[in-house]
């Protein structure tokens, strides 16, 4: 197709692309935005958000940044309930997953410092009633997903009906599992496993003499001010939880009923609020609710028993934003949650996103980093340009240049000036194969000193673009998206102005 009516097409396309992917919205809802200085990656970060709701046909979301000891912004989106039109606040509780491991996490550092929990001692000196697998296993390895226990089979939820059942506790919950073989012998494979994480919360009450949910409210929750974060208990008072929905096979969201997971409370059974998780995750930036000491081990990676390096320490994942920024964070997807916390220790900046709807966005981590990455540069004294000379229709191609013209990815980006923008979209980009919309929206485009910056949102999530101007006039960067197992992948990205 000639360049010209590509332009053609887009003008064409853009009102339908307004009413087909732009549903009514509750209106934000803002709680904080305590520093002016970063209300520019407020609004960027908005564009963001309300393009991949849409786009991801995504029923609530919120989220909290958090900078130092001061949540500088958190706002909900969406809503709360569809049927009844509730919006998404700050205060809307949402399921967190497999996020609750961070909660385990700190609560083994308070125990650990306490000295009431011996982290390399075998589990059954907490859980005797743990049979004899010949081999020890212990807290610290399971913690790090390195002590042998398998993850959920369905025959667990088709036959068991795990989640049908309440257990008493966690010694209880045992009988799920106990009694199977291990994956491998611990220490020797990263195996993630939720039903590890059952065992470790068997073995911190018995370190501890009481109930685990107790220990986190004493310890983490009530020092922390965390009074939205309580556990999925069917004896919870929860009373702003949003309603949980999933994608049927029409595509539309359909309700879901809360599961109570009285089997992984450690693992995957707590509620909270963005908010919640913000302040949670500033309790890491430094020392004073944890030891230094403590921090690093909470966050340094485990190594099997070969010295390779498995890239999750106590909980934490280890890793990298797509500027190679550090990272220590965690991800969360079960039936109405997809849930992400972020800690970027050397840059005092900490990110929650909740999301009420299974497994959306996949590339859950990927959106929280594209967002906090204005947060970032204006933390460091980077200011974004007014120049919209970025504006104009693009030939792209991602791929190395040595690559053949038949595994390359190509196609054309049309970027428009903000004034321009009636729909809200900053403009649009072929979608790449295998994805349902054949158009990406460009949900933000920003122009900084060092690189344009432009944002795609996807049904899978926000999809980062970069480039730099050389000077021959063109323009060259790199492209981010997830791999299969939502890793990212960094390709070249080539642009070519269309005359």
């Amino acid at each position: 197709m000639a360049i010209r009516s590509r332009q053609a097409f887009f003008k064409l396309l853009a009102p339908l692309l307004s009413m087909v992917l732009r549903p009514l919205y509750a209106d934000a809802q803002v709680r904080m935005v305590r520093q002016p200085e970063y209300l520019s990656a407020i609004i960027h970060g908005r564009n963001a958000v309300k393009t991949l709701l849409e786009t991801a046909d995504i029923p609530g979301i919120a989220i909290a940044v958090g900078i130092g000891n001061t949540v500088v912004w958190s706002e909900g989106f969406g809503y709360a309930d569809l049927a009844k039109g509730t919006p998404v606040t700050p205060r809307t509780q949402f399921r967190i997953a497999s996020v609750s491991k961070l909660l385990t996490a700190a609560a083994v550092g308070k125990m650990y410092e306490q000295g009431r929990i011996d982290l390399d001692a075998d589990v059954r000196q907490y859980v005797p009633s743990w049979p004899d697998k010949c081999y020890t296993i212990t807290p610290r390895q399971l913690a790090g997903h390195l002590g042998g226990i398998r993850e959920y089979r369905m025959t667990d939820f088709t036959v068991k009906n795990i989640d049908g059942k309440r257990y008493r506790n966690a010694a209880e919950a045992l009988s799920i599992f106990m009694e199977d073989s291990l994956v491998a012998p611990p220490g020797t494979k990263h195996n993630y496993t939720s039903l590890g994480y059952t065992l470790l919360e068997a073995a911190m009450e018995g370190a501890s003499k009481e109930s685990f949910i107790r220990y986190m409210k004493r310890n983490v929750l009530d020092p922390l001010g965390m009074k939205s974060t309580l556990p999925n208990h069917p004896d919870s008072l929860i009373t702003r939880l949003s309603t949980l929905y999933a994608h049927d096979s029409k595509g539309g969201n359909k309700v879901i009923r809360n599961l109570q997971p009285t089997y992984k409370f450690a693992g995957g059974g707590y509620v909270s609020t963005a908010e919640d998780l913000a302040r949670f995750g500033m309790a890491h930036l430094r020392p004073g609710f944890l030891k230094a000491p403590t921090l690093e081990m909470l966050f340094q990676s485990q190594y099997l028993n070969t010295g390779e390096a498995t890239g999750v320490g106590i909980g934490w994942v280890n890793g990298s934003d797509p500027w190679g920024r550090r990272i220590v964070f965690h991800n969360g997807n079960q039936p109405g949650a997809r849930p992400v916390l972020i800690v970027y220790p050397e840059h005092d900046l900490v990110i929650a996103i909740t999301t009420n709807v299974t497994g959306i966005p996949d590339w859950v981590e990927g959106a929280a980093m594209c967002i906090a990455d204005p947060f970032l540069r204006l933390m460091a004294g980077e200011k974004p340009e007014e120049d919209r000379s970025s504006a104009g229709t693009y030939l792209y191609r991602m791929g190395e240049e040595t690559e053949g013209e038949e595994n390359a990815l190509t196609g054309s980006i049309t970027l428009i000036a903000p004034a321009d923008a009636a729909d809200g979209y900053l403009g649009w980009m072929d979608g790449l194969p295998g994805d349902n919309l054949s158009v990406w929206p460009i949900a933000d485009v920003v122009v900084w000193p060092s690189e344009t910056v432009a944002l795609a949102a996807t049904q899978r999530g926000l999809f980062l673009l970069r480039w730099q101007k050389s000077p021959d006039g063109l323009y060259s960067g790199f492209f981010s998206y997830p791999d299969q197992h939502n890793r990212t992948i960094t390709l070249p990205l080539y642009l070519t102005p269309s005359e």
